[in-house]
């Protein structure tokens, strides 16, 4: 499994694993590294490989959305049994360009913190890219959770949501 960063604005992945993030997509995208130099053998589970967002660049959607994503993406598909992209939050353009390549959705929602409003919008985005939503998963519950099934109207305000792609495996030759 390749979980791959690709949010070029605000990387997460790396402090959440501990990984440096000197090299990455970024590196990738604008030819400057090839694979072997931005993989990253994640230590704590098995058959985890990452690769981290890399360097922040100035232009994140014109990256995103250039052939070379495109053409990236697929020759990872020849090496790993899943990809896992991490995105912006679905709100930003970056991430409807993702979906539009990826094989599936996950939607991932975090309750009590964004409004039904904000959630539903990059729902509509998503359909008009005709991305294949798989679920929708929601992060960080509470554990008392009595105030968030009396109104569903309520997420709260603020984009806290983001959605996780993933690549089903190419047939092996």
């Amino acid at each position: 499994v390749l979980l791959l960063d690709i949010d070029l604005r605000r990387p997460n992945v790396h402090n959440l694993t501990g990984l440096p993030n000197r090299i990455g997509v970024s590196d990738l995208l604008r030819g400057k590294k090839q694979f072997e130099d931005v993989i990253q053998v994640y230590p704590d589970v098995e058959n985890l490989h990452i690769i981290t967002s890399g360097s922040l660049p100035p232009n994140p959607a014109e990256l995103v959305a250039s052939n070379k994503m495109k053409t990236i993406i697929e020759a990872l598909k020849k090496h790993y049994d899943m990809i896992v992209i991490d995105t912006p939050p679905a709100i930003v353009t970056d991430a409807q360009i993702l979906a539009s390549i990826a094989d599936g959705v996950i939607y991932v929602l975090r309750p009590g913190k964004t409004r039904l409003v904000a959630a539903r919008t990059p729902l509509e985005e998503f359909e008009r890219v005709s991305a294949n939503m798989i679920g929708v998963v929601m992060n960080r519950i509470p554990k008392n959770r009595g105030y968030y099934y009396g109104g569903y109207e309520y997420y709260a305000p603020g984009a806290h949501f983001s959605c996780l792609l993933y690549t089903s495996p190419s047939p092996r030759d």
